[in-house]
């Protein structure tokens, strides 16, 4: 049986997570936090060295002269200033020591008036407080500097292209780096779809094999792994392997922060036109959340007077609202590698909406895809991958008489501990948690074996192009 081929491995600078999930929790409890601490408590001794120096320097040139002499030990004292010695200082200091002092002195620079108990005090806060400053912009340089000069890249860099009835989407073909400046650094590039997955098949080539559609948010889209190492890959391999009978074969259509009901727009744009015999729903935490986003720049939900909602898609002039701060913050998050690192992801996600656990655009979503699924004679099954938030998502899915896949059951189940799907710094799965996920979805499918439904007995036809 001839198989796709393989896609091309996604570069990997750097993976700092050991697949051997023992080394793995020892890297994540241990070393890593080590070896980030090092690093900053390196950096805060490099910004302080920088302040001393700036200092001494301010000081030796602002300062006429140090305070110096020359002792002697004399019998009955002790040590004494050496007779006939000068205190070592510049000409001009000694010139002003020994001229006979005037009966009226000249106002000095800073006229000690009656505001001097303020001004003086004012004026040494000023003089500190730029130190301050100094050293803190100096040791700014010196970690930005070193960040561009040891790491690849800092920053997520992708190119978004309009698709109408979709909203703003990957450009088709174009490279995406991805780093979160610790665990990974990979660069990667979209198919036609503008997904990060191998070419989509032909609907030929769907209709002969158990072909399966799996939809989701960064899950699937999972920019933190090579292409080849995704559990969409993963799936098809492993099924080619143990379920050779069944003929399957896998795409993927996942787009950070979308949730059900912007993914719809995948199935009427793209999905539809392959006429899978399967869909997998990935769930997440945030689905939830990002369900009630409206507007958006994806086609959302829009609420209707009557309680209902409709699907609406986005301008392409349409720029998600955010403040001066949030914009301020975004900016220096783009630009600095500094800030990039020491700045978590999730503290720069937008303020949740009003209606963020208002559960009706959730559950318009899984009915529409119950709907779409029907009429094209695909089965439908949810993956479930949180506990956040995800449970109340797959007990509507339940109530529609949806199959729920538990990730986290069968991670559990594997003798896999909390923690060690994801990668230390980043809450992404790295490649065993996408191990898991296949294993999972795997699992399932052997014991649905009827899910795909009845495919036509037709001879494969060639392979697409890749």
């Amino acid at each position: 049986m001839r198989r796709r081929p393989r896609a091309a491995r996604t570069t990997y600078f750097s993976s700092m997570t050991p697949d051997s999930a023992k080394l793995g929790r020892w890297f994540r409890t241990v070393a890593a936090p080590l070896r980030v601490a090092g690093w900053n408590l390196a950096l805060v001794v490099a910004g302080l060295a920088l302040a001393a120096a700036v200092g001494e320097a301010w000081l030796r040139l602002a300062a006429p002269f140090e305070m110096t002499h020359e002792a002697a030990f004399v019998p009955g004292v002790g040590r004494h200033r050496a007779a006939a010695r000068l205190a070592r200082a510049p000409a001009s200091a000694q010139a002003y020591i020994f001229q006979p002092r005037p009966r009226r002195l000249p106002p000095p620079p800073c006229s000690m008036t009656s505001d001097s108990a303020t001004a003086a005090p004012l004026r040494a806060a000023g003089w500190g407080l730029a130190l301050i400053v100094a050293a803190l912009a100096l040791a700014a340089a010196l970690g930005e500097a070193w960040l561009r000069l040891a790491m690849p890249f800092g920053h997520h860099q992708s190119a978004a292209a309009f698709v109408p009835g979709v909203g703003w989407h990957r450009a088709a073909g174009a490279e995406v780096r991805a780093t979160d400046m610790h665990d990974f650094w990979t660069v990667s590039r979209t198919n036609s779809l503008g997904f990060l997955d191998r070419e989509p098949p032909s609907r030929e080539l769907a209709a002969a094999s158990c072909h399966v559609a799996i939809v989701g948010d960064s899950v699937v889209e999972a920019w933190e792994v090579a292409i080849a190492d995704k559990f969409t890959v993963l799936l098809e391999e492993m099924a080619a392997e143990r379920l050779p009978h069944l003929d399957v074969t896998t795409a993927a259509y996942g787009h950070r922060a979308t949730g059900q009901v912007h993914q719809l727009a995948f199935w009427d744009t793209w999905i539809r036109h392959v006429a899978p015999g399967l869909v997998v729903l990935v769930v997440v935490g945030n689905d939830l959340y990002d369900n009630n986003v409206y507007p958006s720049r994806f086609t959302a939900a829009e609420p209707l007077a009557d309680g209902g909602f409709a699907l609406v898609a986005p301008a392409p002039s349409f720029r998600p609202p955010a403040t001066t701060w949030r914009r301020i913050q975004l900016e220096m998050v783009s630009r600095s590698y500094l800030v990039r690192r020491l700045k978590p992801a999730w503290a720069l996600m937008p303020p949740p909406p009003e209606r963020w656990a208002d559960p009706g655009p959730t559950a318009f979503a899984l009915d529409q895809w119950q709907i779409r699924a029907g009429e094209s004679g695909a089965g439908l099954v949810m993956l479930n991958t949180s506990r956040v938030f995800a449970d109340e998502v797959e007990g509507m899915a339940r109530a529609r008489s949806i199959p729920v896949v538990g990730q986290r059951t069968y991670m559990a189940r594997a003798g896999g501990l909390r923690g060690d799907e994801v990668f230390v710094h980043d809450g992404h799965w790295n490649r065993q948690g996408h191990i898991w996920a296949a294993e999972a979805l795997l699992e399932w499918l052997a014991a649905n074996q009827a899910a795909c439904g009845e495919r036509p007995a037709v001879s494969r036809p060639a392979l697409r192009d890749n």
